[in-house]
């Protein structure tokens, strides 16, 4: 599986220049070594406890976003939501409207299952509109993701400049439209079977997917020539082949 790659077609694999602006450029793309990269980010950094927290955690309220999920979210996936007094008061003002939505979608709902995007994109567009001052894309579907995670994935900043958008139906149909194309429904199925096998998690094809895509868009060139490592986490080194499909970002 090491040789294997995942295809992105037509992703926009843009830079950020001197500026600080984000300059598209639209391409395929292809990750190479997916399976070293998950290693990556399950044996160096919190990855391995939020999935545990996600797929293995005991949550008897399944249909709304508590207390702890925001604590975990924010401590382990630097979610920025401020698990503070003012943030909790502004989510409990969706709760009501969140709950009822939750309560029809099943546990193990799919994103590329029937009606799989309108659902997540329902559930995305209420949590942002009823939150008093709304919330960011980023944040909404970091909470999201915990309740339905086979549903939502965590369409961050990172993962939104590969798709191109930040409109929330373009987003999860595009990221959809990844998890199907061509050979990669086989691999993100095997991928996410080694997860299973190998860290006792059973996430699935769209969790593995949006891990991949933020540590791709995330890697730069580091001081030790041949090394790799994501931007911020220099603890996550990677030492590519020599056709890695590495972005040789800024």
């Amino acid at each position: 599986m090491a040789t294997e790659r995942l295809f992105l077609p037509n992703v926009d694999v843009g830079r950020v220049d001197k500026s600080g602006k984000w300059k598209s450029a639209r391409s395929d793309w292809f990750i190479a070594d997916p399976w070293e990269k998950l290693i990556a980010k399950y044996e160096r950094g919190t990855t391995f406890a939020y999935d545990h927290y996600v797929f293995n955690g005991k949550h008897p309220q399944r249909n709304r976003i508590t207390d702890a999920d925001i604590a975990t979210v924010n401590a382990l996936m630097n979610a920025n939501a401020g698990a503070t007094l003012d943030f909790l008061n502004r989510l409990r003002a969706a709760q009501d409207d969140l709950e009822p939505l939750l309560a029809q979608v099943p546990l193990d709902a799919d994103l590329l299952g029937p009606h799989g995007v309108a659902t997540a994109a329902k559930l995305l567009s209420t949590l942002i509109e009823k939150t008093v001052r709304g919330t960011q894309l980023a944040v909404a579907s970091k909470l999201l993701s915990m309740k339905r995670p086979h549903l939502v994935p965590m369409l961050d900043t990172v993962v939104q400049a590969c798709l191109g958008t930040s409109e929330i139906d373009l987003a999860l149909q595009r990221f959809a439209d990844l998890v199907s194309s061509g050979d990669n429904h086989r691999l993100l199925e095997a991928l996410s079977g080694r997860v299973a096998q190998r860290y006792g998690i059973p996430v699935g094809r769209v969790r593995v997917l949006d891990q991949l895509i933020w540590f791709d868009w995330n890697v730069v060139e580091a001081d030790e020539p041949g090394k790799w490592v994501v931007r911020g986490f220099a603890e996550w080194g990677y030492t590519p082949g020599r056709d890695d499909g590495i972005r040789r970002g800024p």
